[in-house]
């Protein structure tokens, strides 16, 4: 499960146990930075 905190917190659920990550919405181009332990992504819609 993924709850995204609207102060760029993200927290991701597995079997019970939370982790926190960041993330950012860029709107320019409908996209999304996620931040999960020091390694960011970017994903495209």
């Amino acid at each position: 499960m993924y709850i995204f905190r609207a102060n760029g917190e993200l927290l991701i659920t597995t079997n019970g146990i939370v982790k926190k990550a960041e993330y950012e919405l860029i709107i320019d181009n409908n996209s999304i930075l996620i931040t999960v332990d020091g390694i960011t992504e970017h994903f495209l819609s």
